[in-house]
């Protein structure tokens, strides 16, 4: 990926080719975004849909049947995995793939027809633990070099209040936060 502070249209189709002669194949937007640049960076460029005009940009038609079931599944386990619950369709929506493409890979009511897919494997849509949350804490700390603030948190974390409550009992983020400072006062000994 280059490293600019102004992303123009030459970078990112710099970095789609290198991507291309990577792979060897006709990346996916998802393995774009993953290595490249996410999509909310190429729309100020480009204008939306952003990855329709990158394609049309170097030359190649969208490649749906890149796209297979098991693949779109495959990328519904691994965010599940990172967010330690079943991904909310809004966040399956952000860091993979569009509703247009679940549709026509699973039919109509793509999404719906995915989780029916996916099977067993998926998390109750709530599963959500309080170690669960108390990691999430942390770990968004490290990155902010900071203690996160309700708000970063709910948004970056992508919970919400009634998850922490749910988890925690009420006052939740009190208790939330109180159980973190524990946690690295012990990770700390």
């Amino acid at each position: 990926m280059s490293k600019c502070k102004k992303i123009t249209a030459k970078h990112l189709i710099k970095d789609y080719g290198d991507l291309e002669r990577k792979l060897k194949r006709q990346p996916t937007c998802a393995e774009y975004a993953k290595n490249c640049h996410s999509m909310s960076a190429a729309v100020p460029v480009f204008g939306k849909p952003a990855w329709s005009k990158i394609l049309k940009a170097v030359g190649r038609k969208p490649n749906p049947s890149a796209l297979t079931a098991e693949h779109l599944i495959q990328d519904f386990l691994l965010l599940q995995k990172k967010l330690g619950r079943r991904p909310s369709v809004n966040a399956y929506m952000v860091r993979c793939h569009t509703p247009k493409v679940l549709d026509r890979v699973f039919g109509k009511s793509g999404w719906k027809n995915m989780l029916r897919a996916v099977g067993a494997k998926a998390l109750p849509k709530h599963a959500v633990t309080a170690d669960h949350l108390v990691e999430d804490y942390l770990e968004l700390s490290r990155r902010l070099g900071r203690k996160p603030v309700f708000a970063e948190f709910l948004r970056m974390q992508e919970h919400s209040l009634n998850l922490i409550n749910r988890a925690f009992g009420r006052p939740g983020w009190r208790k939330l936060t109180i159980a973190a400072q524990r946690k690295m006062r012990k990770l700390a000994n």
